[in-house]
């Protein structure tokens, strides 16, 4: 798939169409939100329509109920990072403040409890609008738990995890470095047990590859 990435600001909202042969033609803006719109393929699984991912960096509430009410209209699916913008860069924020930069500190500035309101909130936005969601990279066990529960809701919700969050965790993090850094973190063994134990719950593994050249992964400031 391609991606397309643009910042949204206050002023509008997004204004999905469906085009011959790829998955959004048009679009506008929506306050304090990132979109991403995949063309081809998510995940690298192939959805009957072209889907679009969305990543929500923010709260969930209002503004974005417009874009997945007409991604719904359209039968489009919308695919969500789910972490808190507002708790992760407030606490990002204080660590920085304070001249935090470890690996222990990143850690801290994205809780599961930033990943789980996140998850909540998109599910709450789709089960308004009957849009189509999926939870991409889900990195606990709690967070496939909700969508487990929203499904048997009648909800129409997926979700998916990585391989590193099955088989790393956030010892592996503070021992490998800058280069086991992803978002959400790896998380606590407990946290990771819990995730094993969802696997019939989730729907698909993805690598959520993004790479970065070699001296991005050698600062000392793990931020």
């Amino acid at each position: 798939g391609v991606w397309f990435v643009f910042q949204l600001w206050d002023g509008g909202f997004a204004v999905l169409h469906p085009q011959a042969g790829g998955g959004v033609a048009f679009f506008a803006h929506i306050g304090g939100f990132v979109f991403g719109l995949l063309t081809v393929s998510l995940c690298g699984c192939r959805f009957s329509h072209q889907p679009i991912r969305i990543g929500l960096a923010g709260s969930l509430s209002d503004p974005v109920g417009v874009p997945m009410k007409r991604a719904a209209e359209l039968d489009i699916l919308v695919a969500v990072h789910a972490e808190s913008e507002e708790m992760t860069s407030e606490l990002t924020g204080e660590a920085r403040a304070a001249g935090k930069k470890g690996v222990r500190d990143y850690l801290n500035s994205r809780p599961v409890a930033a990943e789980l309101e996140a998850i909540r909130c998109a599910i709450d936005s789709a089960a308004e609008t009957r849009c189509r969601l999926h939870i991409v990279h889900v990195s606990c066990g709690r967070g496939v738990a909700l969508v487990a529960e929203a499904r048997a809701q009648g909800i129409d919700v997926t979700c998916e995890t990585c391989p590193h969050y099955l088989v790393l965790t956030e010892q592996d993090m503070e021992r490998l470095g800058a280069v086991a850094k992803c978002a959400p973190p790896l998380r606590s063994d407990d946290d990771q047990r819990g995730l094993r134990g969802q696997l019939n719950n989730i729907t698909t593994v993805g690598s959520d590859h993004s790479p970065s050249p070699p001296e991005m992964k050698q600062r000392e400031n793990f931020f």
